[in-house]
């Protein structure tokens, strides 16, 4: 009984495959660098920002909205890195390679916040993300 009962309690203890992903996704957060968003400056409407090289929309969205908030219109050229942002409008040929994203956001219309790839890779269409915020 007593064999029994501690080869099931070290079964039972024993880490499994969800404890050792767990323990991964953990790592990858703690080592997981924090992404820039920077203001570059304000052009009539137009804004202008860089983000760290290799974010996603979701990982600066959240800072980007509530520049926008007060406004009746609004466009923020997102740019990855900070060299060629520029708050220019428009964006100057030589500041294009790179712009990565395009936020729009209009305070009457649903959704109030769309953004768009400002290039897409080759084959692909530019995406689109919308939020209602």
């Amino acid at each position: 009984m007593k064999l029994a009962l501690s080869l099931l309690l070290g079964l039972s203890l024993a880490p499994t495959v969800a404890d050792h992903a767990r323990a991964a996704q953990d790592r990858d957060a703690a080592d997981a660098k924090p992404v820039d968003f920077r203001w570059v400056g304000t052009t009539s409407h137009a804004w202008g920002a860089w983000v760290t090289p290799g974010a996603a929309v979701e990982d600066w969205i959240e800072r980007a909205i509530p520049l926008c908030a007060e406004e009746e219109i609004c466009e923020i050229n997102v740019f990855e890195g900070p060299e060629h942002a520029t708050h220019e409008y428009p964006v100057p040929e030589a500041n294009r390679a790179g712009l990565k994203w395009i936020l729009r956001y209009r305070h009457r219309e649903t959704p109030r916040v769309v953004v768009e790839e400002a290039r897409a890779e080759p084959g692909r269409e530019p995406r689109t993300w919308t939020f209602d915020r």
